[in-house]
């Protein structure tokens, strides 16, 4: 009995944080909001990450990026709006990856796990290998056991298709689930690897619609 209540108490608090680290991520459409959820859970849970890393975040008017301590949480958020992604320096930024690591080090203790989330992010890379160096980079900056989650329209969405027809080039562009997981250079794919939102890990066993593709990655010990 005392360990089935050690159990229960242990899963509350671990929703409790999950929810406060929430509560300070810039809101999702809802598929890939409850996919979020549940990854954060699962980082906060079973994984043991407080430390979260939100590049490309997709801020509503009034949520500022920057730093924000939670608890024993800590979340970065640095901001793009996905209309900004047809400028250049958009991109720029994105590419931008030592600028980003040094503003966050200011928050993120690098010598210990983090969650990084690129939510839509990759999606403003049209070359995979310009993506494929953003995931190195990162996964170089931090330290073993931390968390990779990622988020990509899929191409039959509604904003994959808005994202099809900003691609020139230097916009938007939408991956399949296998050039999704090709991208993940350094990081080691959590079951069930690249699938829809609504497949990563369901609470319930209906999957809903796949208007985007997630997958979640850790940085092998």
């Amino acid at each position: 009995m005392t360990s089935e209540v050690s159990a229960h108490d242990e899963d509350h608090a671990d929703r409790e944080a999950a929810e406060q680290v929430l509560a300070f991520l810039p809101e999702s459409a809802p598929t890939s909001g409850e996919f979020l959820a549940r990854a954060v859970r699962h980082l906060v849970g079973q994984a043991g990450i407080r430390q979260f890393l939100d590049i490309g975040a997709e801020r509503s008017d009034g949520d500022e990026p920057g730093p924000a301590n939670v608890t024993d949480a800590r979340v970065f958020s640095v901001d793009h709006n996905p209309m900004v992604l047809v400028h250049a320096r958009a991109f720029q930024a994105i590419r931008d990856t030592d600028t980003i690591l040094d503003a966050a080090g200011r928050t993120i203790d690098f010598s210990r796990p983090v969650a990084v989330l690129l939510r839509g992010t990759l999606t403003a890379l049209p070359d995979d290998a310009d993506a494929r160096r953003l995931l190195e980079m990162l996964s170089t900056a931090v330290a073993p056991g931390s968390h990779l989650v990622v988020s990509h329209p899929a191409p039959e969405s509604a904003a994959g298709r808005a994202a099809e027809r900003w691609h020139t080039g230097a916009a938007g562009t939408t991956r399949d689930p296998d050039g999704i997981a090709a991208l993940f250079t350094g990081w080691r794919l959590l079951e069930p690897g690249v699938v829809t939102c609504a497949q990563w890990r369901p609470d319930t066993p209906d999957s809903g619609p796949g208007g985007e593709y997630a997958g979640v990655a850790r940085k092998p010990l």
